[in-house]
């Protein structure tokens, strides 16, 4: 059952003036686009080191979009929005948690979505 969300974006003290929001929440689109469609074909992640493992192949895909052409900036893009799904899906999937403290012991770390399903570690 899907639910409906308000997040409330609060004021960031300092809060740099050339902020264009529309676009932002166009690239949050797009983003959480990326995230559904990759969660729906690989399941979630079945390890930090897998998730990590994904981000780094994205972040090495985008790497070479830019430099063999960095003239397409839609394939660089495209390529960008990648990295940041999967880099917010690895947060979803092991780090929900808001509390630094909860945060620090890697090895007790427990996710939902452990149990076979998402990509194996390399």
């Amino acid at each position: 059952m899907k639910e409906n969300y308000k997040i409330e974006i609060k004021a960031v003290e300092n809060e740099p003036d050339d902020i264009d929001w529309r676009l932002l929440e166009a690239l949050n689109l797009e983003v959480n686009t990326e995230i559904f469609k990759a969660i729906k074909e690989h399941g979630h992640f079945a390890s930090p080191a897998s998730g990590i493992a994904v981000i780094r192949r994205e972040f090495e895909e985008l790497w070479e979009a830019f430099w063999k052409n960095p003239r397409s900036r839609y394939h660089v893009k495209t390529e960008a929005v990648q990295v940041a799904a999967m880099a917010l899906t690895l947060i979803h999937d092991w780090f929900p948690v808001l509390d630094k403290d909860a945060l620090t012991d890697l090895e007790s770390l427990d996710s939902p979505y452990q149990q076979g399903c998402g990509e194996s570690t390399p």
